[in-house]
């Protein structure tokens, strides 16, 4: 190979001709057909196992252009061929002629990568030309001989229909400095190439829909407050594009929007769903306030395609905490006697349900409680106890509220009791009636005829 060289200079390289056989070869050769290319008379000559022969070749060029030439080495047992060849210094890329995308969704970028390779001599430069839908993003602008570059070619169609575009790469010498008093090097200057890349696509719009055709409506029903609960949604690709999809919490001007936060959200909020496949989406639903109706919308939208909405719907029932008495009578105890009794806070929901006493918390008084506060398991009881311990000898009432974390309402629990000791004994107090009212205790003798109203 002859990589430097100048017209009208001769150079010569070296033929090395080794003999691998055993035994002795009788050799020659004939010379190049080309004038360009010239050896020594080919006389044949022997050659002995493992001896080399070194064979000079001159080239004599006129014209700075390619020179490709061959040498034929005949022996008793057959002839090869070995190639001469002169290059000259030239840019050449190897490009890809055809590039199809097929069908492709719209108004989404598709794209493709295409491999870029320097086969010429030279540091080639790089100018794409493309036109919408088509672009070209090349890392780089040069290549390096015998490297190459990776580009990608994409695809954006606006509407659905078939594409067909010419991408061009114009490609010149990045590496060649020459002086312009030189003709010879004048003459040196690669022309600048044009490669030609050809690109198809179609564009089509992608569809989602639920399986079945019907509305699409998430139901969660009822649920306890605080609970977070899960419901999945199918969504069908019925287009044979991909369908690149968004989601979002969809409110109308007429419409209140939710105060954070939200009681509803999806996951995940984006995504693909490949050609006539299906992908599931989770919607969940969480809330602390209690008999809300909560609705939400939701849009699923892709770039090029009709949006979806999606419609969730929960309602946040009530914690069912019960007693197991709304009322609790001591009856007559002596005075300074504590007396005990049991009540049963039953939590028929699936969920903890704290609960708080809060107008016997953390006193002892005549009534109190051993666990003013506490958590009752899901589908489970708590005991709790309720003493009595009178100091002075008269009926006593207390209404206690029972606050619970999830509830409606509160809880209320009327707690009566009497004291006596050895000189007074009041009257029995009568059942009560009313949310709130006072308890009479008497002094003296005539128990029945006086009350007086005591409360803790």
């Amino acid at each position: 190979m002859w990589h430097e060289w100048t017209p009208g200079v001769e150079s010569v390289q070296d033929l090395v001709l080794q003999n691998v056989a055993l035994v002795t070869q009788k050799v020659k050769f004939k010379l190049p057909p080309t004038k360009e290319f010239d050896m020594p008379y080919p006389e044949p000559f022997k050659l002995a196992p493992g001896m080399k022969k070194v064979i000079p070749i001159s080239f004599r060029p006129s014209k700075y252009v390619p020179h490709v030439d061959r040498v034929q080495i005949v022996t008793k047992g057959g002839s090869f061929f070995v190639i001469v060849k002169a290059v000259v210094k030239d840019v050449a890329l190897s490009v890809p002629h055809f590039l199809d995308f097929g069908l492709c969704p719209t108004m989404e970028r598709s794209q493709q990568q295409i491999d870029i390779y320097n086969t010429g001599t030279l540091k080639a430069s790089m100018k794409w030309h493309a036109r919408p839908p088509f672009t070209v993003r090349c890392p780089a602008q040069t290549v390096e001989v015998g490297q190459s570059v990776r580009c990608i070619v994409e695809f954006e169609p606006k509407t659905a229909s078939v594409f067909d575009g010419l991408i061009a790469c114009e490609v010149g010498s990045a590496a060649v400095v020459l002086d312009e008093e030189d003709e010879e090097s004048s003459a040196r200057v690669p022309e600048a190439k044009n490669y030609a890349l050809q690109c198809t696509g179609v564009g089509k719009m992608p569809h989602l829909c639920v399986p079945g055709g019907q509305a699409p409506l998430v139901e969660f029903g009822a649920v306890s407050p605080g609970k977070r609960v899960p419901q999945t949604l199918e969504l069908l690709n019925t287009t044979p594009v991909r369908a690149v999809f968004h989601v979002r919490a969809l409110h109308d001007s007429l419409e209140t929007a939710p105060l954070p936060p939200s009681a509803f959200w999806v996951s995940p909020e984006s995504g693909v769903v490949e050609p006539n496949c299906t992908f599931t989406m989770t919607f969940y639903f969480q809330s602390h306030t209690v008999k809300e109706h909560a609705c939400q919308r939701f849009q699923i939208s892709t770039p090029g395609g009709t949006p979806l909405v999606v419609t969730c719907k929960a309602f946040c029932q009530p914690i069912g905490v019960v007693m197991s008495t709304r009322s609790m009578n001591f009856g007559e105890v002596p005075s300074g006697r504590v007396l005990s009794r049991t009540l049963q806070l039953e939590n028929n929901s699936d969920r903890p349900a704290p609960y708080h006493f809060v107008n016997v918390d953390n006193q002892r008084g005549v009534f109190w409680l051993d666990r003013p506060m506490g958590i009752i398991p899901p589908d489970s009881f708590m005991v709790v106890t309720v003493f009595f311990g009178p100091m002075s000898p008269i009926n006593y009432h207390k209404k206690v509220s029972c606050v619970v974390k999830g509830a409606s309402t509160p809880l209320t629990l009327d707690l009566l009791g009497s004291a006596h000791n050895d000189k007074v004994r009041p009257a029995r107090p009568k059942p009560v009636r009313r949310a709130s009212f006072g308890v009479k205790a008497s002094h003296g003798r005539h128990a029945r005829r006086s009350q007086t109203l005591g409360r803790r």
